[in-house]
């Protein structure tokens, strides 16, 4: 990591490198590395710092660097998933959907249990079964109740005129509201 200076990182970025060792030196005092606090009689890692990302910077290219920085700082100084630090997302993975933190359960290797959609040339599934796809076009959509939110959900309008054979009838909306959402994928 040595030669991935600030200095290094301004000619990728453009923001100069006494900016980046500013926010860098704000965040690492502000960390509280060592800090504890009660809560409800448990005591609990204190960081009070967090990098919030926003729709642009995550959405785009290089977003998943993006997300991937914001968690890396987080877990460098112990502000991951603790109070005052960085939650994770609020996508309950697995049921029950009451608690996104039951909803995340180990695996006997200890990887995150996952319910991928089959990509075996045998279990694959090939025929959509509802107009979306995502099982048969985006596996790792997984099979949870949140999984068709995950999926490409513009494939329906693309076929208008002509849809493929072996799809639902599509049907055009009587009315569509559009309120804080991405129209092309809500």
């Amino acid at each position: 990591m040595a030669e991935y200076t600030p200095d290094w990182a301004e000619q990728i970025c453009g923001i100069p490198a006494a900016s980046i060792r500013k926010v860098a030196d704000e965040y690492l005092a502000h960390a509280c590395v060592g800090e504890t606090i009660k809560i409800e009689g448990v005591e609990l890692p204190f960081r009070p710092v967090a990098v919030m990302l926003g729709k642009t910077v995550n959405s785009g290219w290089g977003g998943y660097e993006v997300c991937w920085a914001r968690t890396l700082l987080a877990v460098l100084v112990g502000a991951l998933e603790v109070p005052g630090g960085t939650l994770g997302t609020a996508v309950k993975l697995n049921r029950p959907a009451d608690n996104r933190l039951k909803s995340a359960k180990p695996m006997r290797d200890g990887f995150m249990e996952y319910p991928f959609n089959e990509t075996s040339r045998e279990e694959w599934q090939s025929q959509p079964s509802i107009r979306n796809a995502f099982n048969t076009l985006v596996p790792l959509a997984g099979k949870s109740p949140w999984s068709q939110a995950l999926g490409p959900a513009h494939l329906p309008w693309i076929f208008q005129k002509k849809q493929p054979e072996n799809w639902p009838k599509q049907t055009k909306p009587d009315i569509w509201f559009c309120y804080r959402t991405n129209p092309a994928i809500s």
